[in-house]
């Protein structure tokens, strides 16, 4: 019988990514969105809000959809927490099927000096921290706390593939109004004027180191750093856009963030690095330039909503 991953949050960009790269593998997709249903074979998406079902009812409807089937992978995208991460623990406990959480590399308290790995201390958990970043604790301690499940915490900077949002530092993150900026030849007012370094990943790639460390016993209970190993200038990454558009490098300016601010969290030297040593038993397809272009190759009103979503994502749990 086919082994089956279940994707909560499995038509986003990452959610995509790894629907592809597991029926590569011979795997069964069960998606859980927002999203139309949809019922092929190999490859199913359960329409349900994750935010206002009930456990109970979640675990059944679950439960249903899996059927018989043996799960090889829970993978979740969107960092549940609450009552849904109890009912996702039940069920991966159940069917002896690991976990994979995507959290943040923001978690990280460093000054940008240098690379970061998985042993620099995470942000204090106080009135202070930016509530994106509490939402993300919270549910990393829930996970490190149930010794039932084979979990793994996957700690992610810049996504940079099909579908994703463009834009890495202050003032240009995630901005809807990039390409059209880029080509009306407006210059681009950048942190640091844009002279620091940052981490990214193409979403497949992270898709595929995921299910090879979720089935790799000795990342059990880890938390890892999933990046591409090689770091791109921030000046670069907008250079890069603008040549892939056949355009001319856009002016820089100097750009002070507002320390309150969250993105002001990027505004730095954001390089990181895993000190686990399976992490250099994984193998990168992507290389910088056709994350790029593969990033620019979905429809631009699409990329615009996206980034739209997440600006709003991020606006509304730090109000929250």
């Amino acid at each position: 019988m086919r082994q089956l991953v279940v994707l909560f949050g499995g038509t986003g960009v990452i959610g995509s990514a790894a629907a592809t790269v597991a029926r590569q593998r011979g795997l069964d997709v069960l998606s859980i969105s927002l999203d139309v249903p949809v019922n092929r074979r190999f490859y199913r998406n359960l329409q349900l809000d994750l935010e206002s079902v009930s456990p109970p009812t979640l675990a059944k409807t679950l439960d249903e959809a899996v059927g018989g089937s043996p799960v090889a992978l829970l993978f979740d995208i969107i960092g549940l927490g609450g009552k849904t991460a109890t009912a996702m623990a039940e069920i991966a406990a159940a069917r002896a099927a690991p976990v994979a959480l995507i959290s943040s590399c923001l978690l990280y308290d460093h000054d940008g000096s240098g690379p970061v790995d998985e042993n620099c201390p995470l942000v204090t958990d106080g009135p202070d921290c930016h509530a994106y970043l509490r939402d993300k604790l919270a549910v990393e301690a829930f996970w490190r706390n149930e010794p039932r499940v084979g979990w793994r915490i996957f700690r992610c900077h810049h996504i940079l593939g099909a579908g994703s949002n463009l834009g890495c530092i202050p003032n240009h993150n995630r901005d809807p109004q990039l390409l059209a900026r880029l080509r009306r030849g407006v210059p681009l007012a950048l942190a640091r004027s844009g002279e620091l370094s940052l981490s990214w990943i193409h979403p497949e790639d992270l898709a595929a180191a995921v299910l090879d460390l979720c089935a790799d016993p000795r990342s059990r209970h880890a938390s890892v750093n999933l990046s591409a190993p090689d770091p791109v200038r921030a000046q670069s990454y907008y250079e890069a856009i603008a040549r892939a558009l056949e355009l001319p490098a856009p002016e820089i300016r100097h750009f002070d963030p507002d320390p309150g601010d969250f993105w002001a969290l990027t505004a730095r030297d954001n390089v990181f690095v895993s000190g686990h040593p399976f992490f250099n038993e994984l193998s990168f397809r992507h290389d910088f330039a056709s994350a790029i272009r593969d990033a620019l190759a979905v429809p631009e009103n699409e990329r615009a909503r996206r980034a739209r979503f997440m600006l709003a994502r991020i606006a509304g749990r730090m109000g929250g």
